[in-house]
């Protein structure tokens, strides 16, 4: 976990963000990033390229819509193929 106070400045409150990013994106088995801080969602699903739910808000921010999409429903067409 990082270790920043949550009453920091905009510009180290990004550092939260580039870190959850970075842990998504590294996480090939995650399909989706539920973040409960709003101002981070958009940043935080940029970052990473993988989607990402704003639980406050009830908001996804998705980089890639139809990507991701169509690659899951290729996934379930070969799964039920074989």
């Amino acid at each position: 976990m990082l270790d920043l106070h949550s009453a920091e400045p905009p510009g180290r409150q990004d550092a939260h963000a580039s870190f959850k990013a970075s842990v998504h994106a590294s996480d090939r088995g995650s399909l989706l990033f539920i973040e409960s801080e709003s101002d981070q969602t958009t940043s935080i699903a940029r970052k990473s390229g993988e989607p990402v739910l704003d639980y406050g808000r009830k908001h996804f921010a998705n980089p890639q819509p139809l990507t991701r999409a169509r690659e899951v429903q290729r996934v379930r067409r070969v799964s039920e193929s074989a």
